[in-house]
């Protein structure tokens, strides 16, 4: 399938590698989080400030890429790593540079992280030259507010293959726990709609796999659901399990109202948008959906615990086969903890194939897990949109790639 082309008015098009911030998890002190300073010694002139999402990013996790590699910031021993932790709360994480290598006067030296609540107000700092480079989900915000944005330069970045949003669901839920409802769900939602009103034609609509159909991983067609909208096999569905409208025009099954919490990204545009979809889609065929809006932290701590009824979740699959087992039931790095025997052995046949073998056990985890349900797959999302101040920043890419941002240059003062 040729994929749509990017038309987004002033913007470069150029096809760069994503600047991953995200990394391992560690652990933070109540004296670790105490307000540091920065010496003295290093200016404005020598800083750069990225802003980030805390409905997106723990600072916990941030990892910073310069020349030498790619390190996780916090958790790390000052001695071993190319910088120092100057400051981190829970609104700022500062690092100072150690480069032993000759650098020009222009030379990033110091790199604040900035956490915000909102995209709104991201751009709105952005705007004020208060934040030198950011990462925006969709597009829409930026379109809005495009007049303005003199001075920045917006670059649409492609994300890696089969980043898929999706429905993920907490199978212990005494709702949601049945694969009749997640079915019900499924159909129930007007993917098309996601993709051409919310995406704005910028990505593909998911048809039952966590791969885009061009993938080499993508099954078979006639193994698989796609899940396409179809109101009338969801109603059929729940009433054959036993479900019946009450007064409210609510699904209730045994005193059991077929109602969940779905929890997404807090300050983020477009999530809430396809969140708040998603509530009136299911609504309309008498399924009750509380919106619950959660900072990145928020939701690590409730995946670890458990306490969370279904999430609006996106995830990049990547062509191996064993992706969908560390996602979706591998104990160590799944909060699905997807059970299923047959699931199980397929996946052990698999690790005894050679790797030219293991395609068609590969498609049958696949089958598997579509039949079951566990995940609703919405849409593939293609970009990422990047927002550069150029008024202080150069060098920050080069050959249609990112630089690190050791090598990034200062140019003025706002």
């Amino acid at each position: 399938m040729t994929r749509k082309a990017f038309h987004f008015s002033r913007l470069i098009s150029i096809h760069i590698s994503l600047l991953f911030l995200g990394g391992g998890l560690s652990s933070l002190t109540a004296q670790n989080l105490a307000f540091q300073r920065f010496p003295d010694s290093y200016s404005i002139d020598n800083t750069i400030t990225i802003g980030l999402l805390k409905g997106e990013h723990d600072p916990k996790d941030i990892s910073v890429k310069l020349r030498q590699g790619e390190f996780k910031v916090v958790g790390n021993s000052d001695n071993a790593m190319p910088f120092e932790v100057s400051e981190y709360s829970s609104e700022w994480l500062g690092i100072r540079l150690k480069s032993t290598q000759p650098q020009a006067f222009s030379s990033v030296k110091v790199i604040f992280f900035r956490f915000f609540e909102t995209d709104s107000d991201l751009l709105r700092a952005l705007l004020l030259g208060k934040v030198d480079y950011s990462v925006f989900r969709g597009r829409k915000l930026l379109d809005k507010y495009l007049p303005d944005l003199q001075g920045m330069q917006p670059i649409p970045i492609r994300l890696p293959n089969n980043t898929v949003d999706m429905i993920l669901y907490n199978l212990n839920h005494p709702v949601l726990k049945s694969t009749n409802v997640r079915k019900a769900i499924s159909f129930s939602i007007k993917k098309n709609e996601i993709e051409e009103k919310i995406l704005q034609n910028q990505g593909e609509v998911a048809k039952g796999s966590p791969y885009e159909p061009e993938s080499d991983y993508y099954p078979p067609d006639e193994g698989i659901e796609h899940y396409n909208y179809s109101p009338r096999r969801a109603i059929m569905i729940l009433k054959r399990d036993g479900w019946a409208l009450n007064a409210n025009d609510i699904f209730e099954k045994n005193g059991q109202k077929l109602t969940f919490r779905l929890a997404f990204k807090k300050g983020i545009q477009l999530d809430r948008t396809m969140a708040t979809k998603i509530r009136r889609d299911l609504n309309l065929r008498g399924m009750e959906v509380i919106l619950i809006a959660q900072t990145k932290v928020e939701l690590k701590n409730n995946f670890a615990s458990g306490d969370f009824d279904a999430v609006l979740w996106h995830h990049q699959f990547e062509e191996s086969p064993f992706a969908l087992y560390d996602f979706f039931v591998n104990p160590e790095t799944s909060f699905i903890k997807f059970e299923n025997s047959t699931f199980t052995r397929a996946y052990k046949r698999l690790l005894r194939l050679p790797e030219d073998a293991r395609k068609p056990e590969i498609d049958r985890l696949q089958i598997i897990t579509n039949q079951k349900c566990i995940a609703t797959y919405l849409s593939f999302r293609w970009y990422l949109y990047h927002l550069f101040n150029i008024n202080r920043l150069t060098n920050y890419y080069y050959d249609g790639k990112l630089n690190p941002f050791d090598e990034w240059q200062i140019g003025k003062k706002n």
